[in-house]
């Protein structure tokens, strides 16, 4: 608990936090942009038989394939660049930390930003739901799966970029193994089932 303090005491300066509402904004808007103009989904509002929630739900879901990769590696970039710098490798040694607790930590703060960034969207999808009205009744079961599979995917993805941000000094191989995820993530969305 100490370290994971030590942690969140390292990132007051870093802004850590803006860069991840600014890239996590900007999803949201370009995903709920779409939706105001797109005329099939206006349509399915006020049918109670269509499939308006999930359509909601599957906007996001596919954005997150392009948008995930890059702000977990984003973010796990500037959390464990400050310990490349100025040999604070040694430093944390000194104090008799191993390395897998300082790992560890790390892995828990991007992990609850990513955990922060869902959460997030649920809400923004129920409350823009609710703003335009649909009729159909919240499928919770559905929303409910969107949320845990994107926290196990996610999760996943952190462990690798928290793992290559912290094997390299240089932060340009953990931020192209990054794009090269979003690249895959937005490709497989594209492919069938």
């Amino acid at each position: 608990m100490k370290y994971l303090c030590l942690e969140l005491y390292k990132l007051k300066r870093r802004k850590v936090f803006l860069t991840f509402f600014l890239i996590l904004g900007m999803e949201l808007l370009f995903i709920f942009s779409n939706y105001g103009n797109n005329s099939n989904f206006l349509s399915m509002i006020s049918d109670p038989n269509a499939p308006a929630w999930e359509d909601l739900i599957i906007g996001p879901a596919a954005m997150n394939g392009l948008f995930f990769p890059m702000l977990a590696a984003v973010v796990a970039s500037r959390i464990c660049d400050m310990e490349h710098k100025g040999n604070t490798w040694k430093l944390l040694e000194c104090n008799n930390e191993s390395r897998n607790t300082i790992w560890l930590c790390k892995f828990t703060l991007v992990a609850a930003l990513m955990l922060t960034a869902i959460l997030i969207q649920v809400f923004v999808i129920v409350a823009y739901g609710n703003a335009v009205r649909i009729v159909q009744p919240l499928p919770v079961k559905t929303l409910l799966d969107y949320t845990v599979g994107t926290i196990m995917v996610t999760f996943v993805v952190v462990i690798i970029q928290v793992f290559f941000s912290l094997v390299f000094a240089n932060q340009l191989i953990p931020m192209s193994v990054g794009m090269i995820g979003a690249l895959i993530g937005f490709i497989s969305t594209l492919l069938p089932a």
